[in-house]
């Protein structure tokens, strides 16, 4: 039987399917590459990163073949295209929106940066780190820049920078042996749930948070 990329990445990507199913859903997906076109790689990204599978996506982006952005910049672009390359579309155009899913995917999933309530009075602070060993990037907002750089260096590091007007909810890797986090050098609250250490008290201003 038949079974197409699409047919599986779209439930998963709005969150259509049973909990149950999520597991080997997307072990399925990560086996076929990027098997799907630049507009719905949208989805796929998402859809991986949301269920875990964030240094996959990291991979599907960067890949050598033809059907990744690493493709397009070895092409000589300066900006993403309508398909992958031109063999899949002799008349694409070449400044298309709708091929730039990693414009918005690394801000909110690997530097981890999203609203947490309307006009962003708050921020969600959730870097992943999918195989990387650090990121570092500005995400603007109505209010002002929100400066994001994490390392990873034997523990977690995340310095961050926060306008005055906004308070960020914060929640960072945790690894087996970590016994808490630190902010600005002093022991905060914080609660281990499944992976990640979340700080039981916004952060406002310019804070360091390590994982010790």
């Amino acid at each position: 039987d038949h079974t197409s990329l699409h047919a599986s990445l779209f439930p998963l990507a709005f969150d259509l399917t049973q909990e149950a199913h999520h597991r080997p859903l997307v072990a399925w997906l990560s086996s076929r590459g990027m098997a799907c076109s630049v507009y719905a790689a949208q989805y796929f990204l998402e859809a991986l990163f949301e269920h875990g599978a964030a240094t996959h996506a990291i991979a599907l982006m960067t890949a050598p073949g033809d059907r990744s952005w690493r493709h397009m910049v070895a092409s000589g672009t300066t900006i993403t295209w309508e398909a992958w390359d031109h063999k899949y579309k002799l008349n694409q155009d070449w400044n298309h929106a709708w091929g730039a899913a990693p414009a918005n995917l690394l801000p909110r999933y690997i530097l981890g940066v999203s609203p947490a309530a309307p006009g962003w009075t708050t921020a969600n602070i959730s870097p992943r780190e999918a195989g990387l060993s650090f990121a570092r990037g500005k995400v603007p907002t109505p209010e002002g820049a929100i400066l994001v750089d994490w390392r990873r260096e034997g523990t977690f590091t995340l310095a961050l920078e926060l306008p005055r007007s906004i308070s960020a909810r914060v929640d960072v890797p945790a690894s087996e042996d970590s016994q808490g986090v630190y902010v600005n050098g002093k022991k905060a609250s914080a609660t281990r749930s499944d992976a990640r250490w979340v700080l039981d008290e916004d952060v406002v201003g310019k804070v360091l948070i390590e994982v010790r």
